[in-house]
């Protein structure tokens, strides 16, 4: 099968990031489902897992492509080739290539993430170091880098990367929210600006700079953000001046 040439957005990571390519998964077939057996176990035998695993197919094959050719990659024409999945059978279910990415993105598997311990600057450092593992791993911060690209100028692009820094950062939020209600932060602090404070050098020093990162960044980060937003007297700061 003849290779169509696309034109990628993302420029690849130096240094830190790498793209793995997923494993090539078997092919799925279109067409009327099987008629089930009369021993065919449950309601989801027949139609329903056809359907279920050429959705699952199809969503496998769009991240795939999105992370080793890029967001302009992604048609119906390169889906289709590459999943061995009817053209007809993408348009019947995702009418666009927005409507292609857009689901293989809400329904990608999120990064394993390590437990919160308490430990509030702890577990800041942690998210952060996760972080930039996971936009230096699977080509994730090469699709990032094609969003960005494009949010300026493509609704869609901008409606998919604000669905996935909200994505992104709820669990962040959440450890903000449980820290100000421990009197660990201040109250009524603005938790849009702090997320901000917190990820942005780590985005910015990757996908911008496209310089690595050392495993004291992620501390650093933590430590300029906590020191201007901790409740006066926190046992985590210590003024040295005094």
């Amino acid at each position: 099968m003849a290779t169509t040439k696309v034109r990628s957005d993302a420029q690849p990571l130096r240094s830190c990031c790498v793209t793995v390519s997923p494993r090539a998964p078997s092919p799925v077939p279109d067409g009327p489902a099987p008629r089930p057996h009369a021993d065919a176990p449950g309601p989801r035998s027949g139609a329903a897992v056809l359907v279920a695993r050429t959705r699952a197919r199809v969503h496998e094959t769009v991240l795939s492509v999105l992370h080793e050719e890029g967001l302009d990659a992604v048609t119906h024409l390169r889906v289709a080739q590459r999943g061995d999945v009817a053209r007809a059978t993408l348009y019947r279910h995702w009418p666009t290539r927005e409507d292609l990415i857009l689901d293989a993105l809400a329904h990608a598997e999120v990064p394993d993430e390590p437990p919160f311990t308490g430990d509030l600057r702890a577990d800041l450092v942690t998210y952060l170091d996760a972080m930039r593992d996971h936009l230096c791993e699977d080509g994730f911060g090469n699709v990032l880098s094609s969003l960005v690209g494009r949010a300026g100028w493509d609704p869609t692009a901008a409606a998919l990367l604000g669905g996935m820094y909200s994505k992104g950062t709820r669990r962040l939020r959440a450890r903000l929210v449980s820290a100000a209600e421990e009197g660990r932060v201040r109250r009524g602090l603005d938790l849009d600006r702090v997320i901000a404070q917190l990820v942005g050098p780590v985005f910015l020093t990757l996908l911008v700079a496209r310089q690595t990162l050392d495993a004291a960044f992620a501390a650093a980060v933590v430590d300029d953000v906590l020191t201007s937003i901790a409740t006066v007297g926190d046992p985590m700061f210590v003024d040295e001046t005094s």
